[in-house]
């Protein structure tokens, strides 16, 4: 078993550096009757294959691969059944559970495979399917947990958390806990009941061995380390994942869906108190990071690096804002490096594509988005060395579904960083490599490329030749009772309204008869730009990208008026102008770029002449706020978010809480949601920097003990909100300190979290129904778990009660 599990271990390497080819070929090699572990493991890399692909025929095969690894271990383990014994007395010696749990742990991870495969079919047949097999996998790990720590529950540390801190202190001990028990003499193991597996899944399944003699009285232990010991390695290891996994998932849940879940057995942690899921999910992070530092060569551990590494890029970036950014930061740094390749020899662009894409994802929440771009570039399109022949490459075998990964993480970087022609061309690589949605990909390509300056007569052409096609991208199937998926009925909507303002720009008048079928040339706000929204682009663009943003969109007519303050005069225009002006250019050129500006100048008039529509207003105003928010400028932020609250006739909002529209249509307007949580968001980041002008005050108290004295017209908080306040206004040490200012301060800093936080509790009352409500929610509670999170630590930081 232990041979099996290293060869394993040893695919699951050669497949995360991208050589697939290899890991099947070494899992085939070894692949044994008697070693159901071999199959698994070959059936997760087809279900990874697949789900990176999300083709139908691939999608059918690993589910074929899934069944029949079930149906091998299932003979494993009645043969284990029909002898009694695993591999020798002496292997299972010091093992406290009954012998063949390790079956029913890989039979529970095949059904979460399965389950997913259900759920990505998207219909109602293969949804209930996928509830099924997900509800008995999520029974065996939580009967399987219990049997394993349920002794270890009073000196267990992960269990006994008390705190919001998500990292890892006391796996060490904790392991050398699960040693001592290891080592003590255990009763002699009970016989197997055949039946069990299908009998239900409850702790009687997995219960004590029947009293006898100890391994000091019998086979002397094989292995003196648990961590040595392949099953042991397989049972502990695979329970504490499955239940981290299961206990995380359900921790996102709203009350709601979470209820829902319990009708079929899937409980999670208390649906009413937030604290305990909060608490209780750091819980499950606890047991997955146990997972990966414990097991790291065995399947889960790897399995559990994945989970962590997704939840770090993917969970915590979609919430918008975290109460420990820094923290979330350094232990997403620490699984990344976990990745790599330790080899001084091996360089960034030979690292694995799974190690290239996280890497990237974290340069991108530094601020490095231009280093993230150059690593992928690297690895996409790598550099030949002189010396080696053409058709020869240094990179090992290409995963390439997993490469396709990075061309999507490519495109996103691009958009981030206003490269429309590669951002473009990025998305339109993604129909090469899945088939997930080609409609979306291209409608998110036409969308870069339509914001690409002086387009030339080629890329015009091109544009025009991908609209035309677009229609007929559109999938065919239905799903969930659905004419289409959610993102294509977005893609269709989208192109309606799209033809709807055109055709009425073309009955003005307004458009070249020539071009009254290229209903493109009316779009105003670019697909891409809402799709920003969506993706999360505009939390991590340089400033660059979101100035270049702004000016372009408050240009558009109806102009609006912005504070020069806030955004500097766009000297792009002068600068073009004095290249014109060059005496070292020839006639030719110069007669080229005076007309390049005429033809600029005429599509801007052209342009000047379509005005957006109401709906397309909110939507300017909305990407604004946005945008403003991420630049730091609050005020202007908060005055386009106002614009698109006051379009609700009965709106009496104050700036803490808007009030609840009696009704927006049949649905409410997706904007006027997103404008709530975004003026939430603006309250927690105003919190931020507060805190850090804070911070900033006490550490330069030492260096500067003498300042001038306040000015008593203005608080302490307000100036801090300005950038205005004397460094050492906040130290407790400053002999000059008003502690009515402080006190004032505090109070300052509480108001943000509670208005933020009524903002987001009167979303969740609306009774209305509004588009994605559901994934709404779930962003919704999450913020809402940060802010508690922070009024925690804020009670610690200004040692206050709290209840404060």
């Amino acid at each position: 078993m232990k041979d099996s599990i290293l060869n394993v271990s040893k695919a699951f390497d050669l497949l995360f550096h991208d050589d697939l080819n290899g890991a099947r070929v070494l899992l085939q090699q070894q692949t044994q009757s008697d070693q159901p572990y071999h199959h698994v493991a070959l059936a997760l890399i087809t279900f990874i294959e697949a789900v990176l692909s999300m083709e139908e025929q691939m999608i059918a095969k690993a589910l074929e691969s899934l069944l029949k690894s079930e149906e091998a271990v299932k003979q494993a383990k009645n043969a284990l059944v029909s002898t009694g014994s695993t591999d020798s007395n002496q292997a299972i010696a010091q093992h406290w559970w009954i012998p063949g749990l390790e079956y029913d742990i890989l039979l529970a991870d095949l059904m979460i495979f399965q389950a997913i495969l259900h759920f990505l079919a998207e219909t109602i047949s293969d949804g209930m399917k996928g509830i099924y097999k997900i509800t008995k996998a999520y029974k065996i790990f939580s009967s399987s947990h219990q049997a394993v720590f349920s002794e270890l529950q009073a000196t267990n540390p992960i269990s006994s958390l008390t705190s919001h801190a998500d990292e890892e202190p006391g796996i060490e001990p904790f392991q050398a806990t699960i040693q001592a028990l290891y080592a003590k003499p255990k009763p002699h193991p009970s016989t197997l009941m055949g039946s069990s597996y299908f009998s239900g899944f409850s702790l009687s399944l997995y219960k004590r061995k029947k009293p006898g003699p100890g391994p000091s009285e019998g086979a002397t232990p094989k292995y003196k380390a648990w961590t040595d010991d392949p099953i042991a390695s397989l049972v502990i290891g695979g329970a504490a994942f499955g239940y981290g996994l299961f206990g995380l998932i359900l921790s996102f849940l709203p009350p709601k869906v979470k209820k829902l879940l319990s009708w079929v057995g899937l409980n999670g942690p208390n649906t009413i108190d937030r604290t305990e899921t909060i608490l209780e999910r750091n819980r499950c992070l606890r047991w997955l990071n146990f997972s990966h530092a414990s097991c790291h060569w065995e399947m889960h551990g790897k399995l559990a690096s994945l989970a962590l590494l997704t939840y770090r890029s993917a969970m915590l970036k979609a919430v918008g804002w975290l109460a420990a950014r820094d923290r979330s930061l350094q232990a997403y740094e620490t699984l990344v490096d976990s990745l790599s390749h330790k080899t001084p020899t091996i360089e960034e662009s030979e690292q694995g594509a799974l190690w290239i894409l996280h890497r990237s994802k974290l340069l991108v929440m530094k601020g490095q988005a231009e280093d993230a771009k150059r690593l992928i570039s690297t690895r996409l399109h790598p550099t030949p060395h002189p010396n080696e022949p053409k058709n020869s490459s240094s990179l090992p075998p290409k995963f390439q579904h997993a490469v396709g990964l990075l061309y999507y993480e490519y495109a996103l970087i691009c958009v981030r960083l206003a490269d429309w022609s590669s951002a473009g061309e990025a998305f339109l690589s993604m129909k090469k490599e899945n088939a997930w949605s080609h409609v979306t990909y291209q409608f998110a390509a036409l969308g870069c490329f339509l914001l690409v300056e002086n387009r030339t007569e080629k890329l015009q052409k091109k544009i025009d030749d991908l609209f035309v096609e677009l229609p007929n991208l559109f999938s065919k199937k239905k799903t969930l009772g659905r004419e289409m998926p959610p993102h294509e009925l977005l893609v269709t909507r989208k192109l309606a309204e799209y033809k709807a303002k055109h055709a009425d720009l073309v009955l003005k008048g307004s458009i070249r008869t020539d071009r009254a079928e290229c209903y493109w040339d009316s779009i105003q706000i670019s697909p891409i730009e809402e799709l920003g929204l969506l993706m999360a682009i505009y939390d991590e663009s340089p400033k660059t990208t979101l100035i270049s943003g702004i000016r372009r969109l408050s240009g558009l007519s109806p102009p609006v008026e912005l504070d020069p303050k806030a955004i500097p005069a766009d000297k792009t225009v002068d600068q073009v102008e004095k290249k014109e002006e060059d005496p070292g250019l020839s006639e030719e050129e110069k007669l080229s770029r005076l007309k390049l500006n005429d033809s600029r100048k005429q599509k801007d008039k052209e342009a000047a002449v379509i005005s957006l529509s109401k709906e397309e207003q909110c939507m300017r105003d909305l990407l604004l706020a946005v945008q403003f928010l991420n630049l730091g400028q609050f005020d202007q932020s908060r005055q386009f978010l106002n614009n698109i609250l006051r379009t609700n006739p009965s709106s009496s909002s104050t700036p803490q809480e808007p009030s609840q529209p009696d009704s927006l249509g049949g649905n409410m307007d997706y904007n006027y949601i997103s404008a709530m949580i975004c003026k939430a968001l603006v309250e927690l980041n105003e919190l931020d920097r507060l805190l850090l002008a804070g911070s900033s005050a006490a550490l330069s108290s030492a260096d500067q003990p003498g300042q001038p004295p306040l000015d008593q017209n203005i608080s302490i908080a307000e100036k801090l909100v300005d950038g205005k306040a004397p460094l050492n206004a906040l130290t407790p040490h400053a002999k000059s300190a008003d502690k009515d200012e402080q006190q004032r301060f505090v109070d300052l800093c509480f108001s943000k979290l509670r208005g933020a936080d009524s903002i987001l509790n009167s979303i969740l009352e609306l009774p209305e129904s509004y588009p994605m409500r559901g994934r709404t929610e779930s962003k919704i509670q999450l913020l809402k778990d940060e802010i508690n999170e922070k009024i925690d630590s804020l009670n610690i930081l200004f040692k206050l009660n709290p209840a404060k």
